[in-house]
């Protein structure tokens, strides 16, 4: 690919729900971790979103998140052309 051909991009919506903070204890056993449920959006290369590797840091908390294991929402496809 020379250095003139643009990469199509697509647009990704993530919502990260990793665990933050220290657990409240109901009782003995039972706890309630606080998540972080921050929603953010990133751009990658159609070629990523096809081959499932796309990658993300929450901006919030810092969480490495995986299309593989966080499925996040393909909204469009940001530039076709050049």
């Amino acid at each position: 690919m020379n250095a003139n051909s643009a990469i199509p991009l697509v647009r990704l919506r993530w919502h990260c729900g990793c665990y933050v903070g220290k657990p409240k204890w109901q009782n003995l056993e039972d706890f309630e971790p606080d998540e972080c449920n921050t929603d953010f959006e990133t751009e990658d290369s159609q070629e990523n979103w096809d081959e499932g590797c796309c990658n993300a840091e929450c901006p919030s908390c810092g969480a490495e998140l995986t299309q593989k294991f966080d499925a996040p929402e393909l909204l469009t496809n940001v530039k076709d052309e050049p």
